[in-house]
């Protein structure tokens, strides 16, 4: 027979307290032929006996493991094949006297022979012991009742067994090198400290791992598991670390209390009642922060993060609530996605929002349907369907609960302190109410301070467009085009459907405060001429009969006529316009003032024209009955010439 070596490597003992099956303890070992090499890459046999100093057997198991490519075997003492009739839970412990007799088989057989020493079992094993004296809660106890714990000097828990799991509290505030909670190796272990793996702090949790990628088996490194299902096999794994990744696996099925799972906890205020979860993963919800989602009853898919966020949520779903104390009053509420310090923080109520910004919609109460973005934005603002943007754009200041229907609201404080519906604000202040609050329908205020006021501001159906335009102005149904608040270029009046360009309180359509040029008008025939009045009002040239009184003819046109000059001259400031004729409105103002008028917003004379045409027609009358005379005189003097041509032709006979 080969001589064998064993070379004993490691035993690493695992132990349960309670009294769950199968129980046992690690074994390494390197067998070796008679020459000092390592037997590898084949199954050999082993026989384990445990014995008393006395030789008498307490138990016996054998196995069939394969060696490593370094003569390694890995075995489990107490779940090998038992020879006998003595069982593993039946090895008396608590007597001290137990030893290890190893028996080998190179070939994998039973023929086994002896190698080494017995060996004597150290205290660690007899951790097995422990199982007489189990700690077991009672099938009847509270949920939330403790099965075991360890208190500080102040009576805080700082280690808990629950029904459900297992709860380590840390200090809030370190007080010394060993405060809070780390897991650490031995290798390198001194007084200075041991290389950490894992460490629980007040600000953070923090896990430390080898980058270089070098397992040591299947056991190495820190698991956390669950007490269902653990056995010989793989347990089921709630959280893994690698280099690549950190994952966390949950149970879809509902916990069976308050302390199942696995929870990170402050000791402040740690009693035997449940602390508040920092971090709260379930299929149903994701809670990150103190007391978010502290409330949840039956809402679902749920994802709160930060300080108090979705507090008061006892039945809302499907909402996203990110900052402090996001969303934290909002009860109800559904499909609401809130973004930024208490945005949406009394929102309780309103559905399918969204709200981002420092107090974005803090106090809009029961809102729905509606997009606020910026600082302050909506500040007080209720009411569906509205779209607000802008650093404390929609805030009513002074007074709450206003209620603001489909506006449109975008720009640095527009749109404060205002309430109603249909409004499209668009402006650094625009549309906005500096003292006190006012509602305001259907308007469109585009352009810096467009449509606002101090203690005036315009009601209803409003369309101011310009830096100012509609500043401080009163009223409804108005028209303002300008860049500042004191002259408008456009002014209108929708419920006269008058417009002014220049003035204000049209009197006509379209009120015109200056020169007008058209720069071409069309032909077409039948159209009517258009006649400007002596107050500068354009009309068609309307002659009815019915419309006029003090009609007279005119006298003594023809004389007048030969007073005036015709001429022709080109425009000083229009020369490329070409030769002109016309009338010297000074020359015609002399003879026919009523056909001169002068300009109020310069002072330039004009000739009307087309008044001139009934002049113009009465002269060629008076100069037509002239002609008739000559005509009437000039057949006279014929005839008396024929006359006389007759008798000097009978004078000649």
């Amino acid at each position: 027979m080969k001589k064998l070596q064993l070379t004993a490597l490691l035993f690493v003992f695992s132990f349960i307290l309670q009294a769950q099956a199968p129980q046992g303890f690690s074994y390494q070992a390197v067998i070796r032929n008679g020459s000092g090499a390592p037997i590898v890459d084949q199954f050999v046999g082993v026989e384990i006996t445990l014995q008393n100093t006395l030789e008498a057997v307490l138990y016996t198991e054998t196995h069939r493991p394969r060696t490593s490519a370094q003569g390694v075997i890995s075995i489990t003492i107490g779940e090998g094949t038992v020879v006998g009739t003595n069982t593993f839970a039946s090895i008396p412990w608590s007597t001290g006297d137990v030893l290890v007799k190893v028996r080998i088989d190179p070939a994998g057989g039973t023929a086994y022979a002896q190698v080494g020493e017995l060996t004597e079992l150290k205290s660690v094993p007899y951790a097995l012991y422990a199982n007489p004296k189990e700690i077991t809660s009672s099938p009847s106890a509270d949920p939330n009742a403790p099965i075991f714990e360890v208190k500080n000097s102040l009576g805080q828990v700082v280690f808990g067994v629950y029904q459900g799991g297992v709860r380590v509290n840390v200090e809030d505030v370190a007080k010394s090198a060993k405060g809070g909670f780390a897991v650490g190796g031995l290798s390198g272990s001194t007084k200075a400290g041991s290389t950490e793996f894992l460490r629980i702090t007040p600000d953070s949790a923090r896990i430390y791992i080898n980058d270089a990628i070098t397992p040591k088996g299947a056991k190495g490194g820190f698991a956390v598991g669950g007490l269902s299902g653990s056995t010989k096999g793989k347990a089921a794994e709630f959280l893994r670390i690698t280099p690549d990744s950190a994952r966390i696996y949950i149970n879809d099925s509902n916990t069976k209390g308050a302390k199942g799972g696995f929870a990170v906890g402050g000791l402040s205020g740690s009693t035997k009642a449940p602390s508040g979860n920092f971090l709260d993963l379930t299929p149903d919800n994701y809670f990150i922060g103190q007391e978010a989602g502290k409330s949840i009853t039956t809402g679902l898919y749920n994802s709160f993060m930060g300080f108090e966020a979705g507090k008061s949520n006892k039945t809302g779903s499907n909402n996203v609530y990110l900052g402090y104390q996001t969303g934290s009053l909002n009860g109800t509420g559904e499909n609401n996605v809130f973004i930024g310090n208490s945005s949406g923080f009394n929102s309780n109520g309103g559905y399918s929002n969204i709200f981002i910004g420092h107090h974005a919609g803090l106090n809009s109460t029961s809102t729905t349907h509606s997009t606020f973005i910026g600082t302050d934005v909506a500040y007080n603002m209720n009411g569906d369907d509205n779209i607000v943007i802008g650093d404390q754009a929609g805030r009513n200041n002074y007074v709450s609960n206003y209620e603001t229907f489909g506006a449109v609201v975008i720009g640095v404080d527009a749109g404060r302190n205002i309430t109603g519906s249909g409004n499209l604000i668009l402006g650094v202040g625009a549309g906005s109410k500096w003292n006190g609050t006012t509602e305001r329908n259907n308007n469109v205020f585009i352009g810096s301070s467009a449509g606002g006021g101090g203690l005036n501001t315009l009601s209803d159906n409003n369309v101011c467009i310009g830096y100012q335009a509609g500043w401080e102005k009163t009223g409804s149904n108005k028209l303002y085009i300008s860049n500042s608040d004191i002259n408008n270029l456009i002014y209108g009046e929708f419920d006269n459907q008058r417009v002014a360009i220049n003035a204000t309180n049209p009197t006509q359509t379209l009120d015109v405060n200056g020169n007008a040029r058209f720069r071409s008008i069309g032909s077409a025939a039948g159209g009517l001429a258009l006649y400007r009045l002596a107050d500068g009002t354009l009309t068609t040239s309307v002659s009815d009969i019915r419309l006029k009184e003090n009609i007279n003819s005119l006298t003594s046109s023809l004389s007048k006529v030969l007073q005036l000059r015709g001429v022709s001259f080109t425009w000083k400031k229009e020369p490329q316009m070409g030769l002109k004729i016309g009338f010297i409105a000074q020359e015609v103002e002399k003879v026919f003032p009523e056909l001169v008028f002068t300009n109020e917003v310069d002072g330039f004379k004009g000739v009307n024209y087309a008044e001139m045409t009934a002049v113009l027609v009465e002269a060629i009358k008076e100069l037509q009955k002239q002609n008739q005379l000559l005509q009437e005189k000039v057949k006279e003097i014929d005839a008396i010439k024929a006359e006389l041509e007759s008798i000097k032709a009978k004078q000649k006979k």
